[in-house]
């Protein structure tokens, strides 16, 4: 699947998704949180995000290739072992292929795409690896400990209880201390919150549905990124 936030080749389609917030330290007050670019005040801005309903789960590698002195990022896809990631950068073709961390570029790095339902608005949150793996290890775990695994695979399923975020925590490593959010299942949605997240949801699939049927899709460029 090729899709983005991105208007795509000839399509005339414009993505649902209104936010799009990053986990990553804000280059302002130097604290790591849910980053939003603001346009109105433009420098980047804390989100408080407590609570959120997920929508989808999909990839996209990103990072900083020094040779080129430029940010760069790929493609967003659902599949990371079956479909193919794709960087542009001014018409050449960085990188092709199946993630594969042996063989992926230095630069590459595999960021986690949610999106959520937040406040009443599509929001896509994107995670670096240490961040997505403290959604795994905590909100993720802890739902498959509790009910069948196999129903948050289920796309009518896994939007029936909020996600909500506790706090973070800080971590060691060789490279550095580093912070990643905590995260845990909250409560079940309520009738008023299922219609909300349904119809998000469903403007969302229609979205993706589009690029499943757009072969042209696959060649539009996507460069930068905040």
């Amino acid at each position: 699947m090729f899709w983005d936030e991105n208007k795509w080749g000839q399509s005339n389609i414009t993505s649902p998704v209104e936010n799009y917030l990053e986990w990553k330290k804000n280059k302002e007050t130097q604290e790591t949180g849910f980053v939003m670019y603001s346009k109105e005040f433009e420098q980047e801005v804390m989100i408080d995000l407590k609570t959120f309903v997920v929508i989808d789960e999909a990839y996209q590698i990103r990072g900083y290739n020094s040779k080129l002195k430029a940010y760069v990022k790929s493609n967003i896809i659902s599949k990371k072992k079956e479909e193919e990631f794709i960087v542009l950068h001014e018409g050449q073709e960085l990188y092709k292929g199946i993630y594969d961390p042996e063989l992926k570029p230095q630069w590459a790095t595999l960021y986690r795409v949610l999106t959520v339902n937040f406040e009443g608005k599509l929001t896509r949150l994107i995670l670096k690896p240490s961040a997505s793996k403290a959604y795994i290890y905590s909100f993720v775990k802890e739902f498959d400990d509790k009910w069948n695994p196999t129903e948050w695979m289920d796309y009518d399923t896994r939007y029936k209880f909020f996600v909500e975020m506790t706090g973070t925590e800080k971590k060691e490593s060789s490279f550095g201390d580093y912070v990643v959010p905590k995260f845990k299942v909250g409560k079940k949605l309520t009738e008023k919150d299922i219609k909300e997240t349904t119809e998000l949801a469903n403007s969302f699939k229609e979205y993706i549905s589009h690029f499943k049927e757009n072969k042209d899709a696959e060649t539009e460029s996507l460069e930068g990124s905040k």
